[in-house]
């Protein structure tokens, strides 16, 4: 059975949730049914080579909760 490691989250503003509950619904009716979740960026600091398919949607993941002023 094919694994899968989803990755998501970022700013609110791009909604990240609500795109991953979509994915997640796609990844079902896909077949894949091993499907592991994560908003740790650093999942990718392990080690991937188990899995069949990662997808990533992360975005602004260095200002996600704060607005940086120059």
């Amino acid at each position: 059975m094919p694994r899968v490691l989803y990755l998501y989250g970022g700013w609110p503003g791009h909604s990240p949730y609500a795109v991953a509950d979509w994915a997640k619904g796609v990844f079902h009716e896909l077949g894949f049914d091993q499907v592991e979740e994560s908003n740790d960026i650093f999942t990718l600091d392990r080690d991937l080579t188990g899995y069949d398919l990662i997808v990533i949607f992360f975005n602004n993941a260095a200002t996600t909760e704060r607005r940086v002023l120059a």
